[in-house]
This record gives C-alpha cells, structure tokens and sequence, in this order.
C-alpha cells in the first residue's frame, strides 16, 4: 500500500507493542532551510534579511508549528501510551525540519506552505526507525469579483501542514506498535 513516508531505517523484528510508552520531542529545527522568495537559504541566512519583528513572528511559527504536529498525535492517541515525560525505555519521537517555506499568497503568485521532515524513533538513545515525508498547503483563494485576493496567513498554512504530517506521523506510530 501507498503511504504518505518514506522509511529509511526499520529495525526488524519490530521492537515496539502497544504498552511501549511514546515520548514525542518538540520539532528540532537546527538543520532546517527555508525559502525566501525564490532562494532557498539557511535558517541563518533567512533570518539575516528580516526584521527584528518578522524573526520573532518565525520563532512563534515554529513554535506553533512544533505544538501543532504534538497535539495531533496525542489526540489520536487512541490505546497507545502518551506521556509527557522521557523516561528509561520509552519510545521517543524526534521530529526535524529540514525545509520550510510559509508560501506566499498574493492573489494569482501564490505559492504553497511546504514542510519536510525526518522522524526518528529510538529508545535509550538508539535509533529504531527513521521515516522522511514532506507535506504542502494550498488554500482555497478568497476572490472579489472573480479577482483573487489571497488567503491565510504564512502561519496559518504551516499549522495546516503540521496538521497533516501529525497525522501521517500518528498512522505511523499505530501501525509500528499495533494500536
């Protein structure tokens, strides 16, 4: 069956059950590109050519980010084991960013919010499984009569992608430990 990721590491056989505990990490963010107009840049150098209030709207992006893929996977915790802790032995979920772009909507050039991410699962410090997928958003375009007049902000569609990866991260999660 086709899925939304791509494994890169499975350990085999599967460790996880259904009463391992899952820990899941704040989205890291150190090896992150983003795109800035046409130019795909590093974090450093995007934040560079930006204001001191356009790099503290990207820091609570990510975090929005970040807090959004979190709680679309407790929500759909169902039987597997949450836990807001890392303690010995629990599974822990590392999800990192290594591209961004928050779009652009301005009417007929819009572009869409992409996000792609690495999501290692390991226990005690060792990697069990490492899966790659990238997602992206489009939002319907508001128009005035018939002339397109944007749409959501840049944080709005990069919540709607964490939406989606949470998800895809999720049905990952139940499948891997039989919930």
């Amino acid at each position: 069956a086709c899925s939304p990721w791509k494994v890169i590491t499975q350990k085999d056989p599967n460790p996880f059950t259904s009463q391992s505990k899952i820990y899941i990490a704040d989205i890291d963010y150190s090896q992150v590109r983003v795109r800035q107009k046409t130019k795909i840049k590093s974090e450093a150098e995007f934040l560079a050519n930006r204001d001191a209030d356009q790099n503290q709207r990207w820091q609570r992006d990510k975090k929005q980010v970040s807090d959004t893929f979190k709680q679309v996977i407790a929500d759909r915790a169902d039987d597997l084991q949450y836990i807001s802790n890392q303690p010995k032995g629990a599974v822990v979920v590392t999800p990192v960013a290594t591209f961004m772009d928050p779009g652009i909507s301005l009417g007929l050039s819009s572009t869409p919010a992409r996000i792609e991410l690495r999501v290692v699962l390991s226990v005690d410090g060792e990697k069990i499984d490492e899966i790659v997928m990238a997602s992206e958003y489009t939002q319907g375009q508001s128009s005035i009569l018939g002339i397109p007049t944007g749409g959501y902000t840049g944080s709005v569609r990069l919540q709607k992608v964490a939406t989606t990866l949470g998800k895809w991260t999720a049905k990952y999660l139940h499948k891997r430990m039989g919930g």
